[in-house]
């Protein structure tokens, strides 16, 4: 075959792959799903034939569709699918130069991919994978937003965090997650809707209760009740509720710390609003009576 037909393989089988793919995230259908892996399959392979330029996308496209089918389906062999999108995110990186201004998008949707697949495996080398990942693009491209760039990096250093048994409750980790989670946070209020902010804030919120609890900071307790408050202001109907049972355990963990009555009154009163907007059935409301 030429290098003319080649191209225009290529070009065809990527067209139809996303016809069957758009159509997919339209309807939902999963068997246009079925029908758009396939193809994207066989278009990186004429492409990697070819030595197509902007091969990384097509290792990136199959990635991101070889993701929807593993939340898509209950099909046991998911963990291989998630595997495969994870070879493809590497091979993805692999493929941009340094230079490329896909690399950071590559990079965060890589670290995404490898705390999935450590969902699976349990294999804490993933996570340590996801870091550097992470960590590399952090910072470094304005696709995705800061705001998402930060927010990954953070997953990624928390699961370490947690489930890494070299790593595991590591202090010095526990400052790179919170400032990971802090940059998120901020970037999100400038760049992002009052709701993902919001959540931001409260992701933030909870690490440096994390760390007080684990050091007895006490400026990090009083950030996350700055955290927590900023929280509370973007976020709207029954989100609110966890957030006010939130505020209300920090400012009661305050209380207990300075003996502030203000901060102890401001706790009942948030605490007791998150009560009586939790319908009976809530499985939640029993741990925030007990709170209250």
């Amino acid at each position: 075959m030429t290098e003319t037909g080649r191209e225009q393989r290529r070009l065809s089988l990527m067209r139809e792959a996303i016809n069957q793919f758009e159509g997919y995230q339209r309807t939902g259908e999963q068997s246009l799903l079925a029908r758009a892996v396939p193809l994207l399959r066989a278009a990186r392979a004429a492409a990697m034939e070819g030595g197509a330029p902007g091969l990384a996308a097509y290792h990136n496209n199959l990635a991101y569709a070889l993701h929807e089918v593993a939340a898509a389906t209950g099909d046991p062999a998911v963990q291989a699918v998630q595997a495969e999108a994870v070879d493809c995110h590497r091979a993805a990186v692999a493929a941009a130069g340094p230079a490329d201004f896909d690399r950071p998008g590559y990079l965060l949707t890589l670290a995404s991919g490898l705390c999935a697949l450590y969902g699976f495996t349990r294999d804490a080398g993933l996570l340590r994978e996801a870091v550097t990942a992470a960590e590399a693009a952090a910072g470094r491209g304005v696709e995705p937003s800061l705001a998402v760039q930060y927010a990954i990096a953070g997953d990624a250093l928390g699961q370490l965090y947690r489930h890494d048994p070299e790593r595991q409750r590591d202090p010095a980790l526990l400052a790179r997650v919170i400032g990971a989670c802090r940059e998120a946070a901020s970037y999100a209020d400038i760049l992002e809707d009052p709701a993902v902010a919001a959540k931001r804030w409260g992701t933030l919120g909870s690490w440096l209760v994390e760390r007080y609890e684990r050091a007895g900071d006490a400026a990090a307790l009083t950030e996350a009740i700055a955290a927590y408050r900023k929280a509370l202001d973007g976020t709207a109907g029954d989100a609110r509720l966890p957030v006010l049972a939130n505020l209300a355990n920090v400012l009661r963990l305050h209380f207990e710390r300075t003996g502030d009555l203000d901060a102890l009154g401001e706790a009942i009163a948030k605490g007791r609003a998150a009560v009586d907007g939790t319908w009976p059935g809530d499985p939640d409301l029993p741990r925030r009576a007990s709170n209250l």
